[in-house]
């Protein structure tokens, strides 16, 4: 999280931090990102990156913070549009759907999170990946409880396990987005 000094500065300094952030965190790997870039181009001094974030990956885990609430609102507008108490498997496919659609509408955010997938230091990936992942993961497992007492999904299915399922199914595209091997319209289809 910032530092107290970062969120004393004028709104429009600290936006322009964090859009420099996201444009260099968005164009590299978390270990080839530079602060010296995102400094230089803010027109600060290198030092007072570090009187507003701890470190880089502080800012790093920020800018995915914010990123990840961006994907969260975009998912909660789409299964809203599904109507009150939705069927799992609608939810899920407006989940996904969602999710392409915020990373056709903001590449930036898309590379952003992508990035981590190429991240060459696992003590880094599995940080970011346990900090940005808990909000999809506990609203993923309320849905999957409500659809079992719903009977939308067999009781024997532990929401647990589905999760896990589905979360892995999501990180393959993403991988396979990541590795450009795949483009958003061939993702949505998967």
């Amino acid at each position: 999280m910032p530092k107290q000094t970062f969120f004393n500065l004028p709104e429009e300094k600290r936006q322009r931090i964090l859009e420099l952030a996201l444009k260099e965190f968005a164009a590299h790997p978390y270990s080839q990102a530079s602060l010296s870039r995102i400094v230089e181009q803010a027109g600060i001094a290198k030092g007072s990156i570090y009187q507003y974030f701890h470190n880089k990956l502080d800012l790093y885990i920020y800018l995915l913070r914010l990123a990840a609430q961006a994907k969260l609102r975009a998912i909660e507008e789409a299964v809203a549009a599904l109507g009150p108490a939705p069927d799992v498997f609608k939810a899920l496919a407006a989940t996904m759907r969602a999710g392409i659609e915020l990373a056709r509408s903001r590449p930036d955010l898309a590379a952003l999170a992508l990035n981590i997938l190429k991240e060459s230091n696992p003590e880094v990936r599995r940080r970011v990946m346990a900090e940005v992942s808990m909000a999809g993961e506990t609203t993923a497992l309320e849905w999957f409880q409500q659809a079992k007492a719903a009977g939308q999904i067999a009781e024997r299915v532990d929401p647990a396990t589905a999760w896990l399922v589905v979360f892995g199914v999501g990180m393959v595209v993403n991988q396979e987005l990541a590795a450009r091997r795949i483009g958003l319209d061939e993702a949505e289809k998967l």
